[in-house]
């Protein structure tokens, strides 16, 4: 079985593990979006100063939009610099002998966060708050799901892969460190509330009325050794829901979710090819999920198409040297090939078999569908999705992240820029539903030109700017600034079918919310268009998997920016 394992808080020079003596998570979902608050106090027991360095996961989704210290009574509040600037005052303010504080997030990976902790003194205690805003997956039509990253695994990194600059994640991941967390939160629904639960921790939910709910861990606290879910079912989920805060005098913040249902339901022939990771980490129940996977998928591939099974670690194999058509004898071929997958083949190199299959050109007649099974413990996030990127033409591709803790700054990354759709199978979740989903999406036609069509207001700045595919049954979400909301202010989704644009359009009704969790939400979508340069604003276009309101003003923004504290 292999180890779970999570980052803690070291000592830069030895990464001699120091005491993190209280973790809390307070969230607050309102509708689709979530604000979620980390606050960590950290105790420095040593007899002199430390400079600590902090690893912990952040949805790869997410927009951090606050950070602060509190040490000795005062409230040290963040300031966003670039990226030089940054590291330059903090480096200095070290040599000085003064407290610095750094957030930074990882050069390998979006989902992985940098705390530097500079100068503490010795028996001295601070408490840092991080905030970032995120939106609810789509499960079903009325099901959502929230997840909260809490645990990093050890990122395998192939040959010739070095960390680019900024502070690198703690090289140790030492599964003694345990830390535990406690969660407050509460939830608000678009309509009545079915049930709240989740599946990878105990939770205590109180409702309050039949749209709310509060939230907290059964216990007193729970361990950060996996990633929390939370699942919210409700009665109805409206096809389109819109919602408008005034932010300031004629200038409005909105979002708008829609579920799509003009989707032809013609499907189309389908190369399927599955590449399974087959690497030392996905060992235990995770290769056991992923046998499972391609036994369903075996079962599941509707006749007449062609697929192909493909294992990889640190090299890769193939089932057929070419995808051959389903039928009983490549049935049998293939299922046997499943029975006797293991997690033998060592590091997790994936360039290469995609390398492999994107030279190859999809069976004539064929449209390919590329499907990866992976936990994503990689640090090449970059090079694989820029990789996928670049194939859209020939390849889509749908990705399944295995376990409690993957990486998803990989797993999304893969399907947003392959121009499909991430699945994520926890430890204990049923495959068959999740894998049901997928092959309906990839039998469906590639739907990749859809637009939100406003009516009746002006300036708008809409993130994402460009919409990432559309599938039959799967909620969009689309923030929004504009100016002049009038009377008859309307939005709308645009769908080309079959040659012909059809558009449904919704009033828009305003409903001023005291709640400034949703708003900060779309300041901070309005900040990265903002300051995005023109060739950011083209790379967003490109590499759909990077929602313009994720990053806040980290990895976009031109020149690139980090959070940053300073005392004296």
């Amino acid at each position: 079985m292999a180890n779970h394992y999570f980052c803690g808080l070291f000592i830069k020079d030895t990464n001699k593990p120091i005491p993190l003596t209280a973790v809390k998570y307070d969230l607050k979902v309102k509708s689709f979006a979530c604000r979620i608050t980390i606050e960590q106090t950290f105790q420095n027991e040593e007899g002199s100063d430390l400079e600590c360095v902090y690893g912990f996961p952040i949805n790869d989704q997410a927009a951090v939009v606050g950070f602060t210290v509190v040490i000795d009574g005062r409230i040290l509040h963040s300031q966003f610099k670039k990226k030089e600037e940054a590291f330059h005052e903090y480096n200095a303010a070290i040599q000085r002998g003064d407290g610095a504080y750094l957030l930074d997030q990882s050069e390998r990976s979006d989902d992985t966060f940098v705390l530097s902790v500079g100068r503490l003194p010795p028996r001295k205690e601070c408490k840092v708050s991080i905030v970032y805003v995120c939106t609810l997956e789509s499960v079903t039509e009325t099901k959502m799901r929230l997840v909260i990253p809490t645990s990093l695994s050890p990122r395998y990194s192939p040959a010739g892969i070095a960390q680019q600059g900024g502070v690198a994640p703690p090289n140790v991941y030492n599964h003694s460190v345990t830390y535990s967390a406690t969660l407050t939160g509460h939830i608000t629904a678009i309509d009545t509330i079915q049930s709240v639960a989740s599946p990878s921790h105990p939770l205590a939910v109180s409702p309050i009325d039949s749209k709310t709910v509060a939230i907290a861990f059964a216990g007193a606290a729970e361990p950060l050794n996996r990633d929390l879910i939370i699942d919210v079912e409700i009665k109805n989920n409206p096809q389109y829901h819109i919602e408008v805060e005034k932010v300031s005098r004629n200038k409005y913040a909105a979002m708008y979710a829609y579920v799509p249902k003009l989707i032809p339901t013609n499907k189309i022939q389908s190369e399927l090819i599955f590449l399974v990771d087959c690497s030392g980490s996905m060992q235990g129940g995770r290769i056991e999920k992923a046998v499972q996977a391609m036994q369903i998928f075996l079962r599941s591939i509707p006749a007449g198409c062609y697929f192909n099974f493909f294992r990889f670690g640190s090299n890769f194999e193939v089932l057929f040297p070419t995808s051959k058509l389903y039928g009983p004898d490549t049935f049998a071929n293939a299922k046997q090939y499943a029975d006797q997958t293991t997690a033998n083949l060592g590091g997790t190199e994936i360039l290469p078999p995609l390398q492999h299959i994107f030279s190859t050109p999809p069976v004539a007649g064929f449209a390919r569908q590329l499907f990866i099974l992976t936990d994503g413990d990689v640090t090449n996030t970059e090079s694989v999705i820029n990789l996928v990127a670049q194939n859209t033409r020939s390849t889509r591709v749908f990705s399944f992240g295995i376990g409690n803790s993957p990486s998803r700054s990989l797993v999304n990354g893969v399907a947003m820029a392959g121009n499909g759709k991430a699945e994520f199978i926890k430890d204990g979740e049923q495959l068959e539903d999740k894998i049901g989903r997928h092959l309906a999406r990839a039998l469906q036609p590639a739907v990749v030109d859809a637009a939100v069509v406003w009516k009746g207001v002006e300036n708008v700045q809409q993130v994402p700017n460009v919409l990432p595919p559309v599938f039959c049954g799967d909620r969009q979400l689309v923030f929004a600034f504009f100016e002049n909301l009038q009377d008859d202010a309307a939005v709308g989704i645009a769908v080309r079918m079959e040659r012909t644009v059809r558009t449904l359009v919704e009033r828009l009704e305003i409903c001023i919310d005291n709640n400034r969790g949703f708003c900060i939400l779309q300041h901070s979508a309005h900040d990265i268009q903002k300051g995005s340069s023109k060739q950011s604003r083209a790379l967003m276009q490109v590499r759909v998997y990077k929602y313009s309101y994720s990053n806040f003003a980290i990895r976009i923004v031109q020149p690139q920016t980090r959070h940053a504290c300073g005392e004296k």
